[in-house]
């Protein structure tokens, strides 16, 4: 599934943004996307009554980076 994610979600996400400089406000909005994508994976979701985890952790459980880190390897691709 994070391959699943990697593949088709992330290409979608981040098609062109090594053009653009994105603002705050598409920052937060690529990554709420983004941990939305991820937290589907281990079955933590964000707004259930036992939320155990926070966004680093989740991306720690699955190894993987955050999206200005996503963003970073885009624009030296």
């Amino acid at each position: 599934q994070v391959l699943f994610m990697a593949s088709l979600v992330m290409s979608r996400l981040l098609f062109a943004i090594y053009i653009t400089v994105p603002r705050p406000a598409e920052l937060k909005k690529y990554n709420a996307v983004y941990m939305r994508a991820l937290r589907k994976n281990p079955g933590c979701s964000r707004f259930s009554a036992e939320v155990a985890h926070n966004d680093l952790q989740v991306r720690q459980l699955l190894n993987q980076p955050s999206i200005d880190c996503w963003i970073a390897r885009a624009r030296l691709a």
